[in-house]
């Protein structure tokens, strides 16, 4: 059996009902460990629900992402003509049959894949008093100089689906410089 694609439409029904869903765990996850925290006096316990509500936020923001991207394409009269979605990063970026569409900084960009001139890969390790992450992003440039910087791969537990990125935009546009040096950022 074949599976549909899904529209924008589907993904903005999905994230409507991921938000309810996961809203309605943390209020129960709540009361559940509230109740073990009382019985126990150890109310430590309540942490976890600060974590699936970081979880529902990040849901919250894919949603608002999502109606970001419909409203720019609306705008733009892309909405029909961005073709297949054939992937969504469950956060802030579409690939499409034609187009990347990403919500960078908080303003959404759509470009086609032969207006990339370049991408690199750049590991960033993050040493903290909370934790210790090694986060590997792909930076877009087009071909007008403005450059994008996509998470691919990290250590941390986070919200989106990873794709191989670079090999994708290559096989899209073989046109694209891949800079093969991995520039390595400290982030403190």
């Amino acid at each position: 059996m074949i599976e549909k694609r899904k529209t924008l439409k589907d993904y903005i029904l999905i994230s409507k009902s991921d938000i309810v869903v996961y809203f309605v765990i943390t209020i129960i996850l709540f009361f559940l460990l509230l109740f073990i925290s009382i019985k126990t006096h150890c109310y430590v316990y309540l942490f976890f629900t600060l974590i699936m509500i970081l979880f529902s936020a990040a849901k919250v923001e894919a949603y608002f992402n999502l109606k970001k991207i419909k409203k720019y394409l609306i705008q733009n009269h892309l909405i029909n003509k961005i073709g297949n979605i054939e992937f969504w990063n469950e956060r802030n970026y579409f690939l499409t049959d034609i187009y990347m569409i990403i919500v960078y900084k908080r303003k959404v960009f759509c470009f086609n894949y032969s207006n990339i001139d370049k991408i690199f890969t750049e590991i960033k390790f993050s040493n903290s008093a909370a934790e210790d992450s090694i986060d590997e992003y792909v930076h877009i440039i087009l071909k007008n100089g403005k450059e994008f910087e996509v998470l691919t791969w990290s250590t941390c537990l986070v919200m989106d689906e990873f794709k191989n990125l670079s090999d994708y935009l290559l096989n899209k546009n073989p046109k694209i410089v891949l800079v093969n040096k991995k520039r390595k950022g400290k982030n403190v």
